[in-house]
């Protein structure tokens, strides 16, 4: 057990990151074009409406800035001021909003401007947006720079470069991170307590900062089993180097010992040393266990100093899910998206978070382009992606341990998407304090049932299980809950039904807002340790019990049926009471069985396909009578690997996968 050396056990929670307080009326850049990358920039005269690039390539320097009040804003070099006839130093000026892509130039141009005789530029600029400066060097001129940006009297223009993250709030866990290639773990987090560990501030005491190696095989927790948990380090030192890209889960008290009575909230952190370059490689891996759904996750960082973009273009994501994680302590739950899909995260992490990627395949990489470096920040906070897919969007809410909790699951029809979790897909990672209020879909995998926070499903419409958990101390919670879908974004022509197992209850999601419902509860509830520190808990999904899976609805309260109207009527009344349950024991070895419920006597064809799809056995078409039914399929014998049975009856289709091992 994790002990703590503290007066008292408690936890923190990081406020959301904020765009830092404008102190200058005028902003002085000062840089080099001298050596730096090069792209093809626009041409002189250049307009937003009329933007042509130049044929040659040349050095750049960007450098994001913010203003705090709308208007017309000068841009100009202050020294060098040369080059009348190109033979000396030559600057030109250009000015992006939000962020500069030296792949495509033209994409989010403002304006362009030449350093001779001090000309500059005159852009409009406003104050909700960011921008970003870039001087570029011309016809072979580079040389140092001094860039001067000023507006009106009264208006301020400051660094668009995040300088501290503050924490506000209530004790807890929180993901961070450090956009500096030269920090070092005692250094970001000098503000904060730190223990368990050589350096900190007491070496006694269970760690409270952790890094994650994904690679670690072995019990490093005491649990006596090697898990996901056992990933997690502590820091050798406080001296130890926090690389740029590399997250933390850091947990910070909500007072410090050396002045017990005080309380020290909000902290503020602040990195030391410069950010990297852009494009900037993450550090990732992927160690096979076995289980696809467990391996692979890696705790990264926004390595720059601005926000970072996930769905900017240019990313290099070979072998990598396209869904990113990160915790809300505040409501014990992940956040994400993937570009894809959307999502309730935003595609921008902002400066100093950590987040969780996963790595598919060995020889896994990651690298943010220049256009990932967003210098609006948090503004861009829930964006959706420009091709909007049709979604579906449930948000259960409710109290749980006397506290209001939400939660809510994102499924989106896309094109070329499968029933099977692949890389547009984001799992629901189960939190990790005593109380939790979950929503899910559910997916098949190799080790059984998961739960998914986004699930792509096919273009042309879906029948899928929606689950949900409510938790006090680990046993489940009893109340009444609501049910909405605040976005709904169908094609024409399409209907979308839930149905509520429990109560035989079907709702039109076109004509109703909501579905109100209750759970019974069960179990007693577990009290939370008062004094060990547990570890932050590894990025476990969601799986159902043995004894969930086998409930008459399968472990999922809820089943949602979307799609064209002439296919989804048709089968209604037989799929609003057509069950079929998950195939058990998952894995197998010799064989597997499914319960099957019908509302009335059908005819049932039964067939099973492989991993590549092809149908390996039918079963001869036979009637039922209504009622539940077990349904045995030999595997003894089968190739190892993932298999699919797929259930007709009275024009509803229901699938169920399983794993045949050797």
């Amino acid at each position: 057990m994790l002990s703590c050396v503290r007066r008292a056990s408690v936890v923190l929670i990081l406020a959301a990151l904020g765009v830092p307080a404008l102190a200058q009326t005028a902003l002085t850049v000062r840089g080099t074009t001298a050596g730096q990358p090069s792209a093809v920039l626009p041409l002189f005269g250049s307009t937003p409406a009329n933007c042509q690039l130049s044929t040659a390539a040349e050095p750049y320097d960007p450098t994001p800035f913010v203003v705090d009040t709308d208007g017309s804003y000068t841009v100009a070099v202050t020294e060098p001021v040369s080059d009348p006839a190109y033979g000396g130093d030559d600057t030109i000026l250009m000015v992006y909003r939000d962020a500069f892509d030296p792949a495509d130039a033209c994409r989010n141009f403002v304006g362009i401007g030449n350093e001779t005789a001090g000309s500059g530029l005159t852009v409009a600029l406003a104050a909700a947006d960011g921008y970003v400066l870039v001087v570029g060097g011309f016809f072979g001129t580079e040389d140092d720079y001094t860039v001067t940006v000023t507006g009106a009297p009264g208006s301020t223009v400051g660094s668009g470069a995040v300088a501290s993250a503050t924490l506000t709030g209530g004790p807890g866990w929180r993901m961070l991170a450090a956009p500096s290639t030269s920090e070092t773990v005692g250094g970001l987090l000098g503000p904060l307590w730190t223990q368990g560990f050589p350096g900190a501030d007491s070496e006694a005491g269970d760690p409270n900062v952790y890094a994650y190696n994904e690679a670690v095989t072995t019990d490093t927790d005491g649990s006596g089993a090697a898990d996901l948990d056992d990933g997690y380090e502590a820091p050798a030192s406080a001296s130890e180097a926090l690389p740029a890209g590399k997250g933390l889960f850091v947990y910070a008290f909500a007072d410090d010992p050396t002045t017990p009575e005080a309380e020290t909230f909000p902290y503020t952190i602040a990195a030391s040393g410069a950010p990297p370059a852009a494009p900037f490689a993450f550090a990732v891996s992927f160690q096979s266990s076995g289980d696809a759904t467990d391996d692979g996750w890696n705790l990264l960082g926004n390595p720059f100093e601005t926000g970072l973009d996930w769905s900017a273009p240019g990313w290099t994501k070979t072998d990598m899910s396209d869904a990113i994680y990160v915790y809300d302590p505040a409501q014990n739950r992940y956040l994400t998206y993937s570009t894809l899909t959307g999502g309730e995260l935003g595609p921008v992490v902002a400066a100093y978070q950590g987040f969780w990627a996963k790595a598919m395949a060995p020889g896994a990489a990651l690298q943010a382009p220049e256009a990932s470096r967003i210098t609006s920040g948090g503004t861009f906070y829930g964006r959706r992606p420009a091709s909007e897919p049709p979604v579906v969007v449930f948000r259960v809410s409710g109290e749980v341990g006397g506290q209001a909790r939400e939660d809510q699951v994102r499924v989106a029809f896309v094109d070329g998407a499968r029933d099977a979790v692949d890389p547009a897909d984001a799992y629901k990672l189960a939190g990790f304090g005593p109380d939790a209020l979950r929503l899910y879909a559910l997916a098949a995998t190799d080790g059984g049932p998961v739960g998914l926070d986004i699930s792509a499903v096919p273009a042309d419409g879906a029948t899928l299980d929606i689950g949900m958990d409510a938790e006090v101390g680990g046993a489940r919670a009893a109340g009444t809950f609501v049910l909405t879908w605040p976005e709904l974004r169908l094609p024409t022509g399409w209907v979308a039904t839930l149905t509520d197992r429990r109560t035989d209850t079907e709702v039109d999601l076109l004509s109703q807002t909501s579905h109100t419902f209750s759970e019974e509860g069960s179990g007693a509830a577990r009290q939370a340790p008062d004094g060990p520190l547990a570890r932050p808990g590894a990025p476990q999904p969601v799986r159902l019990s043995l004894d969930d899976a086998r409930r008459a609805d399968g472990g999922a309260r809820f089943m949602l049926r979307v799609g064209p109207a002439q296919s989804v009527d048709r089968e209604d009344e037989v799929a609003a009471a057509f069950r079929l349950g998950p195939a058990w024991p998952n894995p197998t070895r010799q064989a597997a069985t499914l319960d099957l419920w019908l509302p009335t006597a059908e005819t049932v064809w039964i067939e099973v396909f492989d991993a590549l799809g092809r149908r390996i056995e039918a079963v001869p078409q036979r009637s039922y009578a209504a009622g539940q039914h077990s349904l045995r399929v030999v595997s003894e014998g089968w190739s190892p690997g993932l298999y699919v049975i797929r259930v007709s009856a009275g024009g509803a289709v229901l699938s169920r996968a399983f794993t045949v091992l050797r």
